[in-house]
């Protein structure tokens, strides 16, 4: 059944590992802070909007359900094609190759609410380069247009990269227009239906967030702004207005990423969806 779920699920995967790919206040102050009064959460800083990216070109499998494969594998020469494309282009660098294994471990390493859901053979091998802050948009067309190429997602930098080191994702309101939209967590431990949390349930989770040893700053995101970011990294601002992105706390720890203590502090607490760790460029 896990299975199952990737395999339905796969384009939205492809965009969901690119996204975890591309994506810290004095603490004294912060702690002191803490003791002596409500906590209230920063706003989202003003910037920086980084210009530059990750392109991921995720090359063709015998079952791959997407119809420019035509159901056959890619080939070694298809391969290497693929790989001079990037290497001859000017925004591409530091390229690597990955396999399906190297795939699967990353993508639930970025994101442990989907162990177990994720297989070996559920994303497929690609090439991943990093892109500079000029227009790509001819280097995805060229690369889209190539035999045995599956599908080629390129992404801006995550706003928060270098920002934040741990994010808590809330649960979204269950709406018609929102459940048609593409963003997910994936797999969350939000009670069906989804319901955004309210100013009381959020300031509970802050207080929990707080407690955590280690903290140095908390931001909290709301909807209007997470859509901001969700729109800049796949390179559509200003297009849409109904994307269905809920709010966020992000936690700076000053490099640290201690997942599993902001998960037992909130454990149990309604309205928080996932906690992941916020990769590094």
């Amino acid at each position: 059944m896990a299975r199952g779920w990737a395999r339905r699920n796969l384009g939205v995967l492809f965009v969901a590992f690119a996204v975890l790919l591309v994506t810290a206040g004095i603490v004294g102050g912060w702690q002191v802070y803490k003791r002596v009064s409500a906590p209230s959460a920063l706003p989202p800083p003003d910037g920086p909007w980084p210009g530059t990216g990750m392109v991921s070109v995720y090359l063709c499998l015998e079952d791959s359900p997407f119809p420019t494969c035509k159901n056959k594998a890619f080939t070694h020469a298809q391969q290497q094609a693929v790989a001079s494309v990037l290497r001859a282009h000017p925004a591409a660098y530091d390229l690597v190759f990955k396999s399906e294994l190297q795939m699967q471990r990353e993508f639930v390493a970025a994101a442990p609410q989907m162990a177990g859901k994720v297989h070996v053979g559920d994303l497929p091998p690609a090439f991943q380069a990093k892109l500079k802050a000029v227009d790509w948009s001819t280097l995805v067309a060229q690369l889209e247009a190539l035999p045995g190429v599956a599908n080629v997602i390129a992404l801006k930098t995550m706003f928060w990269t270098g920002k934040a080191d741990v994010v808590v994702g809330l649960c979204r309101s269950d709406t018609a227009a929102e459940r048609a939209e593409p963003f997910s967590w994936g797999p969350s431990a939000c009670a069906a239906p989804d319901r955004y949390p309210s100013p009381a349930e959020r300031q509970v989770i802050l207080e929990r967030i707080v407690a955590v040893p280690g903290v140095v700053k908390v931001y909290y995101e709301d909807p209007d702004h997470a859509r901001r970011v969700y729109e800049h990294e796949m390179g559509t601002s200003g297009t849409s207005t109904r994307i269905g992105v809920p709010g966020a706390f992000w936690i700076s720890f000053g490099g640290q990423r201690p997942v599993e203590a902001v998960k037992k502090a909130l454990d149990g607490l309604p309205g928080v969806a996932v906690v992941a760790p916020v990769l590094p460029d």
